[in-house]
């Protein structure tokens, strides 16, 4: 899912769904999006902070612990994510 600007922006990609989206909804004051999909998962996504999280460190957090417990990255990987 992808939240867009008025002008067709992509702003940001929302991954959570194994399955297709069938629903989406904005609440009124426009901080939530609530989305439900055929597995009938609902998820309820705060938009400030989906459209102000920091990409960067959000996939540093992904990785660290590889870079920190595999064998095969150099020490001078390691460091990548602070």
């Amino acid at each position: 899912m992808s939240p867009r600007q008025l002008d067709g922006t992509l702003l940001v990609t929302l991954e959570g769904y194994a399955s297709a989206i069938r629903s989406i909804a904005f609440s009124q004051d426009g901080k939530t999006l609530a989305s439900a999909s055929d597995d009938n998962r609902v998820i309820l996504w705060n938009m400030e902070h989906v459209l102000n999280v920091d990409l960067l460190q959000y996939a540093c957090d992904w990785v660290k612990d590889y870079l920190r417990t595999n064998i095969e990255v150099k020490d001078s990987d390691r460091s990548l994510c602070p």
